[in-house]
């Protein structure tokens, strides 16, 4: 009996090994084989695979925020009472309120007697480089390198799909 529990698991684990080392030889010779390793950054094929990933990961962002605020919510409105919540709900709270404690504190202190926002060299040059470094270079939403419509498509699903409610908020 255990020698046939055996090898079916041994069947079911070697042909998943099996497919998954062909997936990766596969992707292997591809990557070795195909010329776009030696192709320039600014390759078509390059700013495709730019604006799927951002699609990727600005859709990723729009679903997650939304998914931890209403899991939460739910978890909320399912507390009737603190009552209800036992020693492990006390204990969350108070740990959360002696963190959020301590954060503050640690900024107070910070701002108080550090005084973040002066430089320590006295003269304005620094400041100017700094703001410099941190500023837009133009106020266009479309710079002119990204005038592709690859680009565009590129930006836009950056700006767009990170944060649809943005627009709602802005009257845009």
């Amino acid at each position: 009996m255990k020698v046939k529990k055996l090898i079916s698991f041994w069947e079911r684990h070697v042909a998943l090994l099996v497919v998954a080392f062909g997936a990766l030889g596969y992707g292997l010779s591809w990557g070795f084989s195909d010329s776009l390793l030696l192709a320039p950054s600014d390759a078509p094929v390059f700013l495709w695979m730019d604006l799927i990933k951002t699609i990727f990961f600005s859709s990723l962002k729009m679903l997650v925020a939304p998914i931890v605020f209403f899991s939460l919510l739910d978890g909320l409105l399912q507390m009737h009472a603190l009552t209800h919540l036992g020693d492990l709900g006390r204990a969350t709270l108070t740990y959360y309120f002696t963190t959020t404690m301590i954060a503050i504190l640690i900024g107070l202190t910070v701002v108080v007697f550090i005084h973040p926002w002066e430089s320590d060299s006295g003269n304005g040059l620094q400041k100017e480089r700094l703001k410099a470094e941190h500023s837009l270079s133009s106020d266009r939403f479309i710079e002119r390198k990204e005038g592709t419509p690859i680009g565009v498509a590129t930006k836009m699903a950056k700006e767009v799909l990170a944060n649809p409610f943005e627009a709602f908020v802005k009257n845009n």
